[in-house]
């Protein structure tokens, strides 16, 4: 599985798709957002991502409530334990 990680967006949306952009290109399957997304906005961009997302919430992510509902509750308050159960035609844990 290859997983991209990213934080500290702080609403720079244009860094965000930039970011997004290397992701698609290199067939990212899930990210992790290590915190501060700062606004709901974040979302714009990466809502166009279709495969997994997991966040957490940063120290300076203010709209907590309304970021959870635009992620869909895939933001987390720390601490948080991610185990990803994804398995191959197998049926093995990747």
């Amino acid at each position: 599985m290859i997983v991209g990680i990213i934080s500290d967006t702080h609403n720079h949306l244009d860094n965000l798709r930039k970011v997004m952009d290397i992701f698609n290109s290199r067939n990212v399957e899930h990210i992790i957002h290590a915190g501060d997304f700062c606004s709901p906005f974040t979302r714009r961009v990466i809502k166009h991502f279709s495969r997994g997302f997991t966040g957490i919430f940063g120290n300076n992510d203010g709209e907590r409530i309304l970021l959870k509902k635009l992620y869909q509750d895939r933001i987390y308050t720390q601490p948080y334990k991610f185990t990803p159960k994804y398995s191959n035609k197998d049926g093995a844990l990747k």
